[in-house]
């Protein structure tokens, strides 16, 4: 999932609260950072679907 910093999902924790809530587990990372990227998907999450998050600008 992309967070463009968007108003439709603008809230408290962002997106990934959202999932969180839900019971799911999350991470946010830096949508452009690779060596963040593989860590956050590949992260352990038994028994829970998992949700990541890449914050990227938001387009002009």
């Amino acid at each position: 999932m992309i967070d463009n910093s968007s108003a439709s999902y603008d809230g408290p924790g962002g997106i990934a609260a959202r999932f969180e809530v839900a019971g799911w587990s999350a991470a946010t990372v830096d949508g452009r950072d690779h060596e963040a990227l593989y860590p956050a998907f590949t992260a352990p999450h038994p028994g829970r679907p998992h949700a990541v998050v890449a914050r990227v600008e938001p387009k002009n």
